[in-house]
């Protein structure tokens, strides 16, 4: 939820610090303040649980990792699945990218754009800033709900789901021009797209397990800032050619129903019970993933 609230609260903060120091000292203070805090909390960030004495939640038994009361720092479960290697080697990896490289570039493309785009509308600069906050206030809401939605539901099935109703309302933003339209297409798309990142977040160690899943996960979502970079610049172009915005609209509501329709019918999520990663366990922990 922090990426939907900080679109809510830190812009008028910003504007406020603009106002009275300018955008130079605005930067700089933003920019030391931001490093202190990552620095601040990243010492209280633990690699596993046997790093505190700790079991990984859900562990029943004591594995054979375990002797004479103390816990080795070694994870079994972090230290089985496919590595990056391997796993680029499978249609599922690169589902998953195409899913997060369309989102990205979609969702990056309207929310450079929604203002101007609204504001040539007829809709006042201050409804689309309110619009702005809506879709920073659903992208929050997604990522939590249909977070925990999905836990129920299945991440194959949720991710089908948001990337075709994020494509839905890229399409209804063709012809939005009352605020009311604005308002619900904001909040329609800010929380399909948070549940969207949820989803592609989860999937690479539900795929193929935690001993690579930061090289996997960091990959993926390269895919997706690319998507995002080319997505905003692509929508200026488009629309200094054509004079409107309708053909990168187009475009990013595509992009959305493919990914959805590639995941329909490629991505294989593991049965729960099944094995699932590479791994060799031993002992009691034989069988278990």
């Amino acid at each position: 939820m922090g990426a939907g609230i900080g679109g809510i609260v830190f812009p008028p903060i910003t504007y406020q610090l603009i106002s009275m120091w300018g955008w130079r000292s605005t930067y700089l203070f933003l920019g030391i303040a931001m490093g202190a805090g990552v620095i601040a909390v990243g010492t209280f960030l633990r690699r596993s649980p046997e790093e505190v004495g700790l079991l990984p939640y859900g562990v029943k038994e004591v594995p054979p990792e375990v002797a004479g009361g103390h816990v080795v720092t070694e994870n079994l479960l972090l230290s089985t699945g496919h590595s990056l290697r391997q796993a680029v080697g499978k249609t599922a990896f690169w589902t998953v990218f195409l899913c997060s490289t369309a989102a990205v570039f979609s969702f990056a493309l309207v929310n450079v754009h929604l203002v101007p785009y609204a504001t040539d509308q007829g809709i006042s600069p201050a409804t689309a800033a309110i619009v702005m906050a809506m879709l920073g206030l659903g992208n929050s809401l997604g990522r939590l709900g249909l977070g925990a939605l999905s836990d129920r539901t299945g991440r194959k099935r949720m991710l089908i789901t948001v990337l075709a109703v994020s494509g839905i309302a890229m399409v209804s933003l063709i012809g939005a021009r009352e605020a009311w339209t604005f308002y619900l297409f904001a909040l329609v798309l800010g929380t399909a797209h948070g549940g969207a990142h949820t989803n592609w977040m989860a999937l690479p160690g539900e795929l193929f397990g935690l001993k690579a899943v930061g090289a996997l996960t960091g990959t993926i979502m390269t895919g997706g800032t690319l998507g995002g970079a080319v997505g905003s610049f692509l929508a200026g172009y488009i629309f200094d050619v054509t004079g409107s915005y309708s053909v990168a609209f187009s475009t990013g509501a595509l992009l959305l129903l493919i990914a959805a329709g590639t995941t329909v019918f490629v991505l294989k999520i593991p049965h729960k019970g099944t094995q699932r990663y590479e791994s060799r366990p031993t002992g009691k922990a034989r069988g278990r993933t």
